[in-house]
């Protein structure tokens, strides 16, 4: 919910404040297309330990159809750690949790806590550097030469995500009943004033307006 810009501001504030301290701090990485991070490909390097520096492997938890691969497409987890740790993975098929079954979008975050370790500052301004050094295999998998800030282009990929599963429930359930007012007002604007609130956004629909005015008027759904 931060404006742009928010990262230098608290930076700057945390290292004027006597006795500041980062307790968490979570960092996040979107493979929107699936080029590069495949959620099962993930689990194997797990397996073969190229996410552990030293010690022993970390607690590791699956959520979703893994034994059957996910046959409904509704999305995996795996996470690595657990909620005690200092430092938790967990990867999963963003796009498919938002709804849209053919998606290859996959999102890898990482949750620290300053249980037994010291956060940093620095982490907020320039989370990659930090970011591709939390795992062995990090190193091979991301490449951050043409890294670019990718804030608005989730916000727009959740949004037409959500959008295109709200026409869908609205289709399946009132569709019907739209038709018919079509044609018993006879005029989409006289229809729309009829039935539509003022803007707001539906409870179940994971936006804030804030989202909505970085993308408007430039989104729209084909």
């Amino acid at each position: 919910m931060g404006d742009y810009g928010w990262q230098e501001k608290l930076y700057q504030f945390l290292n004027k404040a006597q006795g500041a301290k980062i307790t968490r701090l979570d960092l996040a990485h979107d493979d929107y297309d699936g080029t590069y991070l495949d959620i099962d490909d993930l689990n194997e390097r797990e397996t073969n330990g190229e996410f552990y520096y030293f010690g022993k492997p970390a607690r590791v938890t699956w959520f979703g159809d893994w034994k059957y691969l996910d046959r409904d497409k509704l999305g995996r987890t795996l996470q690595i750690g657990c909620r005690t740790s200092d430092k938790m993975l967990r990867a999963y098929e963003k796009g498919k949790q938002l709804g849209d079954k053919n998606s290859d979008w996959l999102r890898v975050e990482v949750e620290l806590k300053a249980k037994h370790t010291i956060i940093p500052f620095d982490a907020i301004i320039n989370p990659s550097d930090y970011f591709i050094n939390l795992y062995p295999c990090f190193k091979d998998l991301f490449k951050y030469d043409d890294q670019v800030q990718s804030k608005i282009e989730y916000v727009k990929r959740s949004l037409k995500i959500s959008i295109e599963k709200g026409v869908d429930i609205f289709r399946h359930q009132f569709g019907r009943w739209l038709g018919f007012f079509r044609q018993w007002f006879g005029d989409d604007e006289t229809c729309i004033q009829a039935l539509a609130h003022d803007f707001s956004v539906p409870k179940r629909f994971n936006m804030t307006k804030q989202d909505w005015t970085r993308v408007h008027p430039d989104f729209c759904v084909p």
